[in-house]
């Protein structure tokens, strides 16, 4: 069943989104705001954004398993989807990352 968005996601300069396996949250990156912010699909209910602490998120990837969500922001930011929270930040030479889904 398709997912129909009725509401427009808030924040400053919402772009790129990625929603999990199973369906249940879609992932918003606000790039102006500088976060990611978690929609339940079932009720289109906003949590509280997650500040991505790099700056601004450009795009995304998300586990097969679900259980993270990849962040390009200058550097390569792990979202614990289970608490929402930043795992970890990952640098590259000269800042630069490369994401496989």
């Amino acid at each position: 069943k398709p997912l129909r968005i009725t509401k427009p996601a808030r924040g400053a300069g919402p772009g790129h989104m990625v929603i999990s396996p199973d369906g249940r949250t879609l992932y918003v990156a606000s790039w102006a705001a500088g976060t990611v912010t978690p929609v339940r699909t079932a009720t289109m209910t906003r949590e509280t954004p997650i500040k991505v602490p790099t700056g601004a998120p450009l795009t995304m990837a998300i586990t097969p398993d679900g259980s993270t969500v990849y962040v390009t922001a200058g550097s390569l930011v792990a979202i614990r989807t289970a608490t929402n929270k930043v795992l970890k930040v990952l640098t590259g030479p000269n800042g630069l990352v490369a994401m496989r889904p």
